[in-house]
């Protein structure tokens, strides 16, 4: 082999050592951007996706603001307690019963919550629409059934109870609190709510809010915030232990 050979040898194994070195360095930077997006993933894990399921209640009817109906004081309470992000999404509407949550199963299973509120009752217990106990038993059954497990997780379901109708709210009220002990789930007991002092929770008539008109008998802005946090609290005593609190406040 002459000197030229040589150095043309030489110059070869500098190129594929070169080579070896660029595709290394690919891998690497390759790494760091899996590793960045998995971060960005696991970070945004932290947010708690809440699915609000129930009738004109649960819609906001008639909070001032979307900000002051009870989903949002609940989250905000979460927020405000466990620094953690709540994600509000919304399966209520304006006079529907617990059928009209049976049809929502599939989308709320669907967005794969954390959180769960069931606000039936109060349209299925006005005689007007004709209802049955037995058959909202049935419907809330359904929805436990299917909304209890998800996809391999268990989203924390708060029960609550439904909005004045005196003596008629009585039977179904009783669905739900025994529903609560059968599946072991925590039950948000709102009767003090409209039943102690609805000149404070309800009302007045005649006020723009975000759904239109108020009328005499949907809670207010005061109303929402005391259903709000029944609804934390219950939460709160199943789902979530006393010194978390303290600690994510020190963080």
């Amino acid at each position: 082999m002459d000197k030229s050979e040589g150095q043309q040898d030489n110059r070869r194994r500098k190129i594929r050592w070169y080579v070896l070195l660029v595709v290394l360095v690919a891998v690497g930077a390759s790494s760091c951007v899996i590793e960045s997006i998995v971060t960005k993933k696991n970070a945004s894990d932290d947010t708690i996706v809440y699915a609000s399921m129930g009738d004109s209640i649960a819609e906001g009817h008639y909070a001032s603001t979307l900000a002051t109906t009870f989903p949002a004081v609940f989250a905000s309470l979460v927020e405000e307690n466990y620094h953690e992000k709540v994600e509000i999404h919304h399966y209520a509407k304006y006079g529907r019963t617990s059928s009209f949550g049976v049809g929502q199963i599939d989308r709320v299973r669907q967005l794969k919550p954390d959180v769960i509120t069931i606000e039936f009752g109060t349209n299925d217990a006005n005689p007007v629409n004709g209802s049955d106990v037995d058959q909202f038993a049935q419907n809330m059954r359904t929805m436990l059934n299917e909304l209890s497990y998800i996809d391999g997780s268990t989203p924390q379901i708060v029960l609550v109870t439904t909005w004045n109708h005196g003596k008629a709210s009585e039977p179904f009220d009783t669905v739900v609190k025994n529903l609560g002990k059968e599946y072991n789930l925590p039950v948000a007991d709102i009767k003090s709510v409209w039943d102690k002092d609805p000149e404070k929770t309800a009302g007045p008539p005649g006020l723009k809010t975000f759904n239109g008109t108020s009328d005499r008998w949907h809670p207010n802005d005061e109303g929402m915030k005391q259903i709000g946090e029944i609804i934390y609290q219950a939460y709160q005593s199943k789902y979530r232990q006393p010194s978390e609190t303290v600690d994510n406040q020190k963080k």
